[in-house]
């Protein structure tokens, strides 16, 4: 009898042991999920990486090309001429020089300034006429002076021969006159684009008041291989 309490006693006993060291231990819980980091498409990365070589390779070409163009520049030979237009076109002009030598002058879109004195006042290639007189700065290439600065002068730069004709008028247009000399000789003479009329006294006037057979003076300068051009007409009387 005391052998089975005692038996009975043990197995409870082992019984709540059991269910103790059950209770301190606790069961694993299942580790949290992690998300997938985002990974990249191997082409996308390198066609991005291969852009961006490019373009900085691209950066770099310009730079060295217009580090060098400006390098060309300071080292080339600057030149100035002095002279009377002879010829233009939309590429060049030509000049005839106080030396009496023709020079080419190279225009260049873009880079070529044209300015009138002595206000500085852009003009264009159309205000440079025939026997106008202009100061030309740029650089040497090869002999012919590419152009950086036209100047457009509104009086003669240098001495030239000029020659006046005394007569009554016997037409006026905007191009020429027709005069009677007072020899009695016919004289048609084409007209500069920038001719001025003036008074007697030498003030200014406008092309209406000088009329038909009232007596002038028209000046006539002359340049060599030019054709000649009235930039004067002034009234006698």
């Amino acid at each position: 009898m005391k052998l089975r309490i005692l038996l009975t006693i043990g197995a409870f006993s082992l019984a709540a042991l059991a269910f103790q060291v059950h209770a301190v231990v606790p069961s694993p819980s299942p580790s949290p999920k992690s998300s997938p980091l985002p990974t990249s498409t191997p082409t996308a990365t390198s066609s991005a990486q291969q852009d961006t070589v490019n373009q900085n390779l691209k950066d770099r070409i310009e730079k060295a090309i217009e580090e060098k163009a400006q390098t060309v520049e300071t080292t080339r030979k600057k030149r100035a001429i002095v002279g009377i237009v002879e010829r233009v076109t939309s590429e060049s002009l030509s000049l005839k020089t106080l030396q009496n030598t023709t020079e080419t002058i190279k225009l260049v879109p873009n880079k070529t300034a044209m300015l009138q004195l002595p206000g500085l006042q852009p003009i264009t290639l159309t205000d440079l006429e025939l026997n106008s007189f202009v100061i030309v700065m740029g650089y040497n290439d090869d002999g012919v002076l590419e152009a950086r600065r036209i100047l457009l002068s509104p009086v003669p730069l240098f001495p030239v021969r000029k020659e006046v004709f005394f007569g009554k008028v016997d037409a006026l247009t905007t191009t020429e006159i027709s005069l009677t000399l007072r020899t009695q000789e016919q004289k048609i003479l084409s007209l500069s684009k920038k001719v001025q009329f003036q008074k007697a006294d030498g003030s200014r006037t406008v092309r209406a008041d000088v009329s038909k057979s009232i007596e002038v003076f028209v000046v006539v300068p002359q340049v060599e291989d030019a054709s000649p051009s009235a930039t004067l007409v002034r009234i006698l009387k």
